[in-house]
Formats: C-alpha cells, sequence, structure tokens
C-alpha cells in the first residue's frame, strides 16, 4: 500500500485520487486535511510515504524540519502558485523532492502527481530488493522472475510450485514475494518436514477442544490465519497422502475443517509449495497425488543449479556473497572480502551439486575463520571441501570459464597433511 497525505488549502487545485489509483499497482491511501491543527495530529500517528501541500501557510514556519525529523523517509510534494524563482530554489535545497506549479489542469496535475507515486513506489522496490540474498537479488533470470512475482499477485493466480536442487534458492522466492505483499496481507510459512504428520496437519487446519489428546483448547490452523493471503509450504513433498487430499480440498473449495470439527469454514487462501523432489516421479509412485500437484501447478517456476547459470550470472552472485560477508562478519572496518584468482575460478567452475549457493556461502564463511586479512586464498579452503569436491570425481566446468593455469587440488593437501 502507497500513503499520501494531502494539506489542501481550498484554492481549487484539484487532482484526482481515484485517477492516480488507477495508474498504480498497489492500493492507495489518500488522506485529507486543511488545517495546521489536523495536520500535526495525523501526520503523527501514521506513517506517510508521500506529503502532498498545497497550503504551505497553513503549517507554519518550520515545517520542513520537523517532518524530516517525524518521517525522514516522507517524500516532499509542493503545489505552489506563484513563488519568485529564488524562493522555489531553496525549497528544493530544503528538502522539498519536488515542486508542482498550480496553473496546471486537473488532468496534467493528476498525471504528475500520479508519475511521483510511481518513482516512490520504484524506489520502495529497490530497497526492498537490495537486501534479499543473492539468489533473488542478481542475474537476469532472477530479475525476470521478479516481474513475475509482481504480476502473480496482482493476479487471480492461487497456486505457485518452486522446484529446484537444494540450496538454489526456493525460500528466497518466498522472502521475494512476500516483500512484493502489503503488510497487511498474511504470509504464513510452514516446513513440512520439520514436524510428524500428526502435528502437521493439526498445524495446517487446526482443531476443536477434545479432538485428541492433549487438545486442551481449540486452535488455529495457519490455513484459517492466512485467509486472503499466502501460505509457503516448505518441502511440500513431505505431505502424507491424507494431508495431501484435505490440502487439495482447501484448493479447490475454499474449504478448511478443523480437526474434530465438524462444519467447514470457507476461506481465501493462496499457496506457495516449494520442493527439491521430482514430484513427478512421485506421482509416478503413488506417492503424490497428481490432482494435487496440477493444483500447485498454477504457476510453475523452476531454480537452476549454480552450475548451469550463466558465466556473467555466477560471477554476478559470487560478487553478491562477498559483500554480504563482509556486511555480515566481524571484518567491516577494513577492505571488503576478496578472493584469490586461483580459488574464484574454482568456486566458479565446480558443480556444487551437494548444496549451490548455499554451500558456496557456508564455504565463504568457513574460509573467514582461518585468516585475519580481507584476501581469502588456497589456504583458508576447509579440509572437508578440497576432500568432498575436489576428490570426489566431480567434473569441473571448463566449457565457460577459465582454467586454473598451473594448479594442482592434491598438492594443497598433500602438504597440509
Amino acid at each position: 500500500m502507497l500513503s499520501l497525505l494531502h494539506v489542501e488549502d481550498g484554492m481549487g487545485l484539484s487532482v484526482r485520487p481515484e485517477e492516480v489509483a488507477d495508474r498504480l499497482s498497489v492500493a492507495l491511501q489518500w488522506d485529507r486535511v486543511c488545517t495546521a491543527e489536523s495536520f500535526w495530529q495525523t501526520f503523527a500517528v501514521r506513517p506517510y510515504h508521500i506529503l502532498l501541500v498545497s497550503a504551505e501557510r497553513v503549517i507554519a514556519e518550520g515545517w520542513r524540519e520537523k517532518i524530516q525529523e517525524m518521517q525522514p523517509g516522507c517524500q516532499i510534494v509542493l503545489l505552489f502558485h506563484t513563488e519568485p524563482l529564488p524562493r522555489l530554489l531553496a525549497l528544493m535545497g530544503l528538502g522539498v523532492a519536488e515542486l508542482i506549479p498550480g496553473s496546471l489542469s486537473a488532468e496534467e496535475l493528476t498525471a504528475r502527481v500520479a508519475d511521483i507515486c510511481l518513482r516512490v513506489l520504484r524506489q520502495r522496490e529497490s530497497q526492498r530488493f537490495s537486501s534479499l540474498p543473492a539468489c533473488c537479488a542478481v542475474g537476469d533470470g532472477m530479475r525476470g522472475l521478479r516481474i513475475a512475482l509482481s504480476r502473480i499477485q496482482r493476479s487471480s493466480v492461487s497456486s505457485i510450485l518452486v522446484t529446484g536442487e537444494s540450496g538454489t534458492g526456493k525460500e528466497q522466492v518466498a522472502s521475494l514475494l512476500q516483500s512484493l505483499l502489503s503488510s497487511q496481507m498474511p504470509f504464513l510459512p510452514l516446513n513440512c518436514a520439520a514436524m510428524p504428520e500428526a502435528l502437521l496437519e493439526a498445524e495446517l487446519f487446526g482443531y476443536e477442544k477434545g479432538a485428541f489428546t492433549g487438545a486442551a483448547a481449540k486452535r488455529c490452523g495457519i490455513l484459517a490465519k492466512a485467509h486472503r493471503g499466502w501460505i509457503f509450504l516448505d518441502e511440500v513433498a513431505c505431505l502424507s497422502l491424507s494431508a495431501q487430499a484435505a490440502l487439495l480440498r482447501v484448493l479447490e473449495t475454499g474449504e478448511v475443517r478443523a480437526i474434530g470439527g465438524y462444519l467447514p469454514k470457507t476461506y481465501q487462501i493462496r499457496v506457495l509449495a516449494a520442493t527439491n523432489e521430482d514430484l513427478d516421479r512421485l506421482v509416478a509412485q503413488g506417492r503424490f497425488r497428481n490432482d494435487l500437484l496440477q493444483r500447485l501447478r498454477g504457476y510453475e517456476i523452476h531454480l537452476p543449479p549454480f552450475r548451469a547459470r550463466g558465466k556473467e550470472e555466477r560471477e554476478e552472485i559470487l560478487d553478491h556473497l562477498l559483500l554480504r560477508l563482509h556486511r555480515e562478519c566481524s571484518h567491516t572496518s577494513g577492505s571488503p572480502y576478496a578472493l584469490a584468482p586461483e580459488v574464484r575460478n574454482l568456486i566458479l567452475m565446480l558443480p556444487w551439486r551437494n548444496g549451490n549457493i548455499r554451500e558456496i556461502w557456508n564455504t565463504l564463511r568457513a574460509m573467514t575463520v582461518a585468516t585475519e586479512s580481507a584476501l581469502l586464498t588456497f589456504g583458508c579452503l576447509p579440509t572437508r571441501f578440497l576432500e568432498t569436491l575436489l576428490l570426489c570425481g566431480e567434473p569441473l566446468d571448463h566449457a565457460s570459464m577459465d582454467p586454473l593455469v598451473g594448479f594442482s587440488p592434491l598438492s594443497p593437501l598433500r602438504s597440509g597433511a
């Protein structure tokens, strides 16, 4: 949701909020005030992204500085009638983000305000994405995924299935989707592999008092809590066949019946499911319902492994991980972490079949323990890493990367034995 507070002066500067809202991809909250008292009362208790002021005199002197103290991120837009150029230039240096002349027509004024709203939305989107892990923040494929998820959450698609090897970023797709949602929209995660079957169904559907031994009080399930929002089912392949049947009914009808309950209740629920299993293979083995699989495939996203990404994308992901490493570790006062060229080439060429980006991240973190320097060399690599990845017979990707000139993976192991 985007929130805007309009301070009016009653002089006929007519902005059409409904037309501005039609141009946006999110809900628009548009509040109006006409007096200084109502302005400060409203601004003190509600956060706003944009402050549209067409009555500067209403607020009195010093208002810009006070606004920046109260809500630093709020963008100030000033509608002016007749002001000398030096004063307008001075206002731009005093925290006013944009000036709009009052001589514009209603159509022009509405279009101008809508453009400002769109710009603020893009800025907020950029800030959200900058904090995401590398597997969601970089790469052309992931940039396209951000656009797709933005469209999905505004569409009628009620289910998304995310597949891919372990460590390719399935949980981060969930984080990405959540970042696109309104703060008022529920988003509830559940790891289907982290709890036994009976507890899993109780967590999903809730239960009535006395439904089973230990059910001392009624409990609401997360499907009901996710009404008009999303539920994220990680490791969905771990659902039992009975839980699959119940989930299928929820997706088909929206009806949720608590364990021990008699009458189902209807909810509006959208599902994001993720798995590293081949669900088609599980269907053939009778371990996963085909009708549920087809329901979950409202929109399917497959995350490629690190080795299958292009050279530039792998380079970008590795650079992002190094920057994240610098920010999260105690080594923040010196230079950012960097890899010696031979180590960088090695990391980029290895297949990383056990953990992909997650495995690379854990390896980089382990390397920082072996040195006080910001330069991570071959000697920083853990012995386990060398044994499992260099001596297991895994093929290196030499097709798109430069070879390791003069490098033998066996010599460091011999010297460290």
